[in-house]
């Protein structure tokens, strides 16, 4: 009786064992948005994604013996996505707030979440005092709530776009006299505009950083991926995907 015992705890050990190294060595469903460059692209044949977090990610599963599977969705589906548990984490590209929990958890900050206002020849901005009696675009699902809550535009000026292309095209046509988005997307707006863009007034702080949620059942990989970080920090990985498209 005693030995069926101790063959029992050892199957028992064994399953749970088994069903722990499983959890995280397969595949882990990564949302991005399908065009937020540099963060996440999906190239034209639709064949794969790449970009910052694309890369960071990938670094993170390879050092996690997992698979990346990325699915492109909003920032409300990517939300959606986990809650169904279709996707596991989600780069949403949302400054972390302490009111932000509910459901989730983050990871250590990947990012400094900092903000940008651009402007265009002809459109009447200089300097951040100039902001209030112009019309300033934002993404509707990032940065609006913040946009919302700063001193330097009038709540009424602020025209919402659901995708950054739409955004961009705003500026260009003087629909719109300044944008206001990440200050990293800023620069690879300037560097790759058609118009003559330029930057207003300094970054603007805002947030905790960018991180990669994942609802609070997924804790353990949120600790495994934050493990990762810090392994990355440390022997210079990160530094070497940071400079990739951040080094300008």
């Amino acid at each position: 009786m005693e030995l069926e015992r101790t063959n029992l705890k050892i199957i028992i050990f064994i399953i749970l064992f088994i069903s722990n190294f499983v959890a995280y060595s397969g595949t882990i469903n990564v949302g991005v948005l399908e065009f937020a460059p540099p963060f996440s692209s999906l190239s034209g044949d639709k064949n794969h994604y790449f970009g910052f977090t694309i890369d960071l990610m990938d670094e993170i599963c390879k050092r996690l013996h997992s698979e990346c599977a990325f699915k492109a969705a909003t920032v409300g589906e990517q939300i959606t996505l986990l809650n169904q548990g279709t996707i596991d984490v989600s780069f949403i590209p949302v400054p972390i707030t302490t009111d932000q929990a509910g459901n989730f958890i983050f990871s250590l900050p990947y990012l400094a979440s900092n903000g940008q206002f651009i402007s265009v020849d002809g459109g009447g901005v200089s300097t951040l005092a100039d902001l209030k009696n112009h019309n300033v675009g934002v993404l509707k699902d990032t940065l609006y709530s913040t946009l919302l809550k700063s001193p330097y535009v009038s709540v009424d000026k602020i025209k919402q776009y659901t995708v950054i292309t739409d955004l961009i095209a705003a500026l260009g046509n003087h629909e719109v006299d300044a944008i206001f988005v990440n200050d990293s997307v800023a620069r690879f707006i300037i560097n790759n505009a058609v118009h003559h863009l330029f930057l207003v007034g300094d970054k603007i702080h805002m947030g905790e950083g960018y991180a990669i949620m994942a609802r609070k059942n997924n804790t353990d990989l949120i600790k495994q991926i934050n493990q990762a970080l810090l392994d990355m920090e440390q022997d210079g990985s990160y530094l070497r995907i940071y400079n990739r498209y951040f080094g300008y």
